[in-house]
């Protein structure tokens, strides 16, 4: 799964930065003139390729734009938090995924002792989450903003070191996490009990063993949010060569359709 992410530019600043971490890039520019995206092999070189858009015409060359003062890539500091949420976004919301356009981590509340992340669309201005084999729409909830953060692989009830807490189902911990289905990146809760992602999807509940679950980096291992130290003990390896064992362990995909 590739990573989503979203800027804004203006004239006389074009030297943003973004490490592509996935084969391919697929992106849209929204602009009153031309936008060009260069592709280097690391920030501040000279790009080898060049796309160039402008109003109903594309075209790609190896030729580089007049260069520009270098711009240093700076580190956003600053942690996450649960904005209340509306019609419209606050700033710093966290694109999570994509269903047709982009989707936003939120969480609300369903029933008396349940909180859950879910996704919000912009198209449509509604939170929507899911619980109990369907899914529902809220009009009270939060959206997370923040930086810095990352999606890492898992499968059941693996969790990694620095796992967002998003909300609880009684006295469980819920976490955030997406899964591919359709074509599309779709966001929901992690439940590891159940060692799976519920996700909603067109007025249904589904879940997924393989997922991402979305990860703080900066969290220590001795964060609350951090509740499997014996089987995370920080290392790579130890993790990886886990993850591999259980997920050479499910024969197939299990999708509650």
């Amino acid at each position: 799964m590739g990573d989503l992410t979203e800027f804004s530019t203006w004239p006389g600043h074009p030297n943003i930065f973004y490490k592509v971490t996935s084969g391919a890039v697929a992106f849209s520019v929204k602009g009153e003139t031309h936008a060009a995206v260069g592709l280097a092999k690391k920030s501040g070189a000279d790009c080898e390729h060049v796309i160039v858009i402008g109003h109903n015409e594309c075209w790609v060359n190896r030729s580089v734009p007049p260069k520009l003062e270098k711009l240093q890539p700076k580190k956003v500091q600053g942690g996450l938090e649960w904005v209340k949420g509306g019609d419209s976004l606050p700033n710093g919301a966290l694109i999570g995924g994509y269903e047709k356009e982009m989707l936003y981590v939120i969480r609300a509340k369903h029933h008396a002792i349940t909180l859950a992340p879910g996704k919000f669309v912009p198209s449509l201005g509604l939170a929507i989450m899911s619980w109990g084999g369907e899914a529902h729409i809220k009009s009270d909830f939060e959206v997370l903003c923040g930086y810095n953060c990352i999606w890492v692989p898992t499968i059941g009830d693996i969790l990694p070191v620095g796992a967002v807490v998003a909300g609880y189902a009684g006295q469980e911990p819920l976490y955030v996490g997406r899964v591919v289905k359709s074509g599309h990146l779709l966001l929901g809760k992690v439940l590891m009990s159940h060692k799976v992602c519920y996700f909603p999807y067109k007025d249904r509940e589904f879940s997924k063993q393989e997922y991402e679950i979305l990860v703080n980096p900066e969290i220590s291992m001795d964060s609350p949010n951090c509740c499997d130290k014996e089987r995370l003990s920080g290392e790579s390896e130890p993790y990886l060569a886990y993850y591999e064992h259980a997920r050479s362990s499910i024969s197939s995909d299990t999708e509650s359709e």
